[in-house]
């Protein structure tokens, strides 16, 4: 029988020991005659250090099996109960077997489902979906769920615009089937327009020659503006689903990329800075390990709550983006004053849309329903060990980003009915 939702039941997170601060960077970079100081960094990114791996003790890998082995004991989990192991990286360790094939063996956890997905600084968000439908689906009953990422490995040193801006680490959740409320909706994009000329790392093997750029190339502002636009879009599209304002958002967890960038996104989604998790300043972008390792500093820290609304986001290269916003917990009913909100927001939308046709910027819509709002609306109410994340697959559901953002005239979606 399958679940109705999954739900996080615990958090765990590892970082490498080496503290690299931009001190420390400046003067390496020096040495190579790069200029860059702790001033430049922090005002362009809010980021004030970063961990490195050492590369021998301390692995995507490493790092990946630390953070599961935190969740499973922060939530007393066997670890010979998980089903499922999902793994979100770009710097696996190897080009295979997977890194959560590695992780399971490391754990104890022998015989169950384990595959990685790559997404880069969207992967977790992915692989937190993936999870989530298959648990439901069943017959996969407990899920591990990690981003990891050993980012130093990818970065050129003489590249002051990128090696500034990324971190290693590794956080893990675990997620479980559960009758009562999870996640409440989330969404995943992508765009392949934006190559990788916009983000990218083109190194690959060939015939045993490493073919390609080993490093990983950005154009910065056109993603700031991508990041921008996709963030904010795809979280007034969850909170439609959600039947929830993004105001309502009592702990917002974003990709901690840049603080510019987190910051522009609260500020158009009306949630206060002082609602945001912000890690970046002494993690800096640790790609798919990002929004895990917050959420876990959000848990320890108590900042996640009993009653708490959590939205979490994550924007990479390809590019793909995603938002899942949830909470969930006992004693939870359909809220109509959520359900009229989400009706509001709706006949916003399809008002300025012309959706009776189908086109390359337009997809059909089906119509809105105030019960499968009301549904929707379930209060995301949890205690902090519950801390519940639930999708809400609308497969016929799609809108495209031209709806939801006025201002995002460049990151579209194409989909179908």
């Amino acid at each position: 029988m399958s679940a109705k939702y999954s739900r996080i039941i615990s958090t765990g997170s590892a970082l490498p020991a080496a503290r690299i601060t931009n001190e420390d960077l400046a003067r390496r970079l020096a040495a190579d005659g790069i200029e860059t100081s702790d001033e430049w960094i922090r005002t362009r990114t809010g980021i004030e250090a970063r961990r490195f791996v050492n590369g021998t003790t301390e692995t995507t890998t490493t790092l990946a099996a630390a953070a599961a082995q935190k969740a499973l004991e922060g939530g007393g989990v066997d670890p010979k109960t998980i089903d499922l192991i999902i793994v979100a990286t770009t710097t696996p360790d190897q080009v295979f077997p997977s890194t959560a094939a590695a992780v399971q063996r490391l754990i104890g956890a022998a015989g169950c489902a384990a595959f990685d997905v790559q997404a880069v600084c969207a992967g977790f968000i992915y692989a937190l979906n993936a999870a989530d439908a298959m648990l439901r689906a069943g017959p996969y009953q407990r899920a591990l769920v990690i981003g990891a990422e050993t980012m130093s490995r990818v970065i050129d040193m003489k590249d002051r615009a990128t090696c500034v801006l990324f971190g290693d680490g590794a956080g893990a959740v675990v997620l479980e089937a559960s009758a009562k409320p999870g996640i409440l909706a989330a969404r995943m994009y992508a765009d392949g327009s934006y190559d990788e000329n916009v983000l990218g790392l083109t190194a690959r093997i060939d015939h045993g020659e490493l073919c390609g750029r080993p490093y990983i190339n950005m154009d910065g502002r056109q993603v700031f503006k991508l990041a921008v636009d996709g963030l904010t879009s795809s979280a007034q599209e969850v909170a439609v689903l959600a039947g929830v304002d993004p105001q309502d958002v009592d702990v917002y967890i974003p990709h901690q990329a840049n603080l510019r960038i987190m910051t522009m996104v609260a500020k158009k989604l009306g949630i206060p800075d002082e609602r945001m998790i912000k890690t970046v300043s002494e993690q800096g972008n640790t790609s798919a390990a990002s929004v895990p390792l917050a959420l876990d500093e959000a848990v320890r820290s108590g900042k996640i709550s009993d009653g708490s609304l959590v939205l979490l986001q994550a924007v990479g290269a390809g590019m793909a983006w995603g938002s899942a916003i949830g909470g969930g917990g006992r004693g939870c009913s359909p809220c109509a004053g959520a359900a009229n909100k989400a009706e509001r927001l709706w006949k916003r939308i399809v008002s300025n849309t012309n959706y009776g046709t189908k086109g390359k910027n337009s997809c059909a819509l089906h119509s809105y329903s105030p019960a499968r709002a009301a549904s929707l609306s379930a209060c995301f109410r949890v205690l902090p060990t519950m801390l519940s994340l639930r999708t809400i697959w609308l497969a016929p559901m799609l809108l495209s980003e031209k709806i939801l953002s006025n201002s995002s005239q460049k990151v579209r979606r194409k989909c179908s009915a």
